[in-house]
């Protein structure tokens, strides 16, 4: 899958593993990486809520 279509509200994790994340928003382009697109994503680790941003390359769609 081309990490393009992912969306906000998609659930996500890392190609090498880890915890299933929400797609929050996507941050596209910054200065420094102006052909990246950044996923910001949200998960629980118990009942802790965690926030972190990750390029888009690197995740995958759940199924």
């Amino acid at each position: 899958m081309d990490n393009s279509e992912l969306k906000i509200g998609d659930q996500v994790k890392l190609k090498s593993g880890g915890p299933i994340m929400t797609v929050e928003y996507i941050v596209a382009g910054t200065r420094d990486y102006c052909h990246e697109t950044f996923m910001h994503t949200v998960w629980f680790e118990g009942s802790d809520v965690r926030k972190s941003n990750f390029n888009s390359k690197t995740l995958e769609k759940c199924e």
